[in-house]
């Protein structure tokens, strides 16, 4: 059965595809002991937070075009949307990392 539109998959393989990579950066980045700067953290945990991936299961069967996806207004609401989880994890996982400095997980 036919869920998505091919715009809508090739979206997603690009998302998770870049989720991914960012993924493997940021374990390299633990392997290494690498500490990286507050913008810089920012940006890649909007991409390992997996809200990207996650946004498109919500288009699942709206057959939107690649235009309206690729709107600046709506990479903009996206964009808010995954800094929302990426700060939100920051402020649920901080009383954790107070708590024992040497869990370094998130």
């Amino acid at each position: 059965m036919k869920v998505t539109s091919p715009e809508a998959q090739r979206r997603f393989i690009t998302t998770f595809a870049e989720y991914v990579y960012a993924v493997i950066d940021e374990a390299s980045d633990r392997a290494k002991g690498r500490v990286r700067g507050v913008e810089d953290y920012l940006k890649l945990t909007r991409l390992t937070a997996g809200g990207y991936p996650s946004f498109l299961a919500a288009e699942a069967g709206l057959n939107i075009p690649d235009g309206v996806m690729a709107h600046p207004a709506l990479q903009s609401i996206l964009s808010l949307a995954a800094e929302s989880l990426v700060l939100t994890n920051v402020g649920i996982s901080q009383d954790r990392w107070f708590a024992d400095p040497s869990d370094n997980d998130g």
